[in-house]
């Protein structure tokens, strides 16, 4: 069971959203997203802080279809 979730912002053009979403739920569910802001598109991602290792390969192999980019939640740390 987490102990603790973890979030990170994601941003890419908004006709990429539906591509990202199949390719995030194609690994068990790991993250879920949701949408902060339409366009550009920018996104919340929220994950159990033991899987940040996983997410960020799966996030890493995203890239290399979609154009998009992450970074640490800036607002309260982790």
């Amino acid at each position: 069971m987490p102990r603790r979730s973890s979030r990170m912002l994601v941003r890419m053009e908004s006709c990429h959203v539906a591509m990202f979403r199949f390719l995030l739920e194609a690994h068990d569910n790991l993250a879920l997203f949701t949408v902060l802001e339409r366009r550009p598109a920018l996104l919340m991602l929220l994950f159990a802080e033991e899987s940040r290792n996983r997410v960020l390969e799966i996030l890493k192999g995203i890239s290399a279809s979609l154009p998009i980019c992450w970074e640490d939640w800036p607002i309260g740390g982790r």
